[in-house]
């Protein structure tokens, strides 16, 4: 399933991080997406003393296979603690 695939690969990628992983794609089937609609959660410590841009580029960078081709949309929430 494409939500435990992010999940994986986000927690292989930012050791010791708690990662939540949401598909919301049944809330967007209006505009027939080619895509999943995912949501990530991820709590890691390699976040500290990165910018909110810089947070979300890491997730981007972990997930651009799946935002080629199996992620429509990607909603990313990042903490530290």
């Amino acid at each position: 399933m494409l939500t435990q695939e992010i999940k994986e690969k986000i927690e292989n990628s930012l050791k010791g991080s708690i990662v939540k992983v949401w598909d919301t794609s049944q809330g967007h089937k209006e505009h027939n997406p080619t895509g999943a609609h995912i949501a990530v959660e991820v709590i890691s410590q390699e976040f500290k003393d990165k910018s909110l841009i810089e947070q979300h580029q890491m997730i981007n960078k972990i997930l651009a296979e799946e935002l080629k081709s199996k992620v429509h949309a990607l909603q990313i929430r990042t903490k530290t603690e």
